[in-house]
């Protein structure tokens, strides 16, 4: 029995990418549930125009209504910075399960199968109940 379900964008064609094995690519990881505060928490790999902009976007969800929770979604590309570097979601994957630590929800990104790219590993992670409050660490190799 499906409880809701919930359309949260577009996801990205292959075709958009210049590698990969998803097609399309959407949401390709493992969400991650906080009863606590009755909230699903999920990345989803958005286009708002069939594939030319790309985003990472982080979804809190209400677990009961599937709607969004306020000041959710996060977008990645503008949230996440580690140094000079900024967050590209054209070149980054996420297919690593959310993790939920302390009050943070941390999202894991790589590369596309094939490496292609100026990509870096990425670790995000968004305060769940102030999801302004973003920290990001990247790989400089």
């Amino acid at each position: 029995m499906v409880i809701w379900q919930r359309n949260v964008g577009a996801p990205v064609p292959l075709s958009h990418l210049e590698c990969g094995n998803i097609d399309p690519v959407g949401i390709t990881s493992t969400p991650s549930v906080d009863l606590a505060s009755r909230a699903l928490l999920i990345d989803a790999f958005t286009t708002p125009d069939a594939g030319n902009t790309k985003k990472h976007l982080i979804f809190s969800l209400n677990v009961d209504t599937g709607a969004t929770n306020a000041g959710w979604p996060v977008d990645v590309n503008t949230a996440a910075h580690y140094n000079s570097m900024t967050f590209d979601s054209s070149v980054q994957e996420d297919r690593g399960a959310l993790a939920l630590v302390g009050g943070r929800v941390y999202v894991a990104y790589s590369g596309y199968a094939g490496d292609c790219g100026n990509y870096h590993g990425w670790v995000v992670g968004v305060d769940i109940n102030n999801p302004s409050n973003v920290m990001a660490w990247a790989t400089t190799a």
